[in-house]
C-alpha cells in the first residue's frame, strides 16, 4: 500500500461510487455485476462494506451519509494538520545559526584559555 490514507488501494481497480450503486440498487447488467462481484470476492473489506451497505433500508440518504462522514474526516485531518505545523519550529535557521555562533564562542574561548595557560608556563612570572 503506497499511501496509507487511501486504504481501498490494491494492485486491482478501483471501485467507485456509481458502480456501487448499481450494483446495490441491481441496476447493472449480468456480465457487468459479474465483472464487480469478481471485483470485490478477493477483499473481505469490501465484502464487510457491502453487507453493511445492503442493510441500509433507505438507500437515498446514503449519499448524506458518505458526504458527513467526508466533511468530517476532512475536519479531522485539518485539525490534525494544524496541530502538526502548530509543533514545527518555525524559525529552524536562526537556531541552527545560533548553536553554530556558541559552538564558534566556545572553541574560541577553549583556544584563548589553552593558549593563556601556555603562555603562563613558558613565560615564568617575576615577583
Amino acid at each position: 500500500m503506497a499511501d496509507l490514507r487511501d486504504i481501498l488501494s490494491d494492485d486491482e481497480e478501483q471501485l467507485n461510487n456509481d458502480e456501487l450503486m448499481k450494483y446495490l440498487d441491481d441496476n447493472l447488467s449480468d456480465e457487468q455485476k459479474r465483472e464487480f462481484e469478481k471485483k470485490i470476492e478477493t477483499s473481505d473489506f469490501v465484502n464487510d462494506a457491502m453487507e453493511g451497505l445492503k442493510s441500509f433500508k433507505n438507500k437515498q440518504n446514503l449519499d448524506n451519509y458518505v458526504n458527513q462522514i467526508n466533511k468530517n474526516l476532512d475536519k479531522q485531518l485539518q485539525l490534525k494538520k494544524q496541530r502538526n505545523e502548530k509543533r514545527k519550529i518555525k524559525h529552524i535557521s536562526w537556531i541552527v545559526l545560533s548553536i553554530v555562533l556558541i559552538l564558534f564562542i566556545c572553541i574560541i574561548g577553549y583556544f584563548l584559555i589553552h593558549l593563556f595557560n601556555l603562555s603562563s608556563h613558558t613565560f615564568p612570572r617575576s615577583h
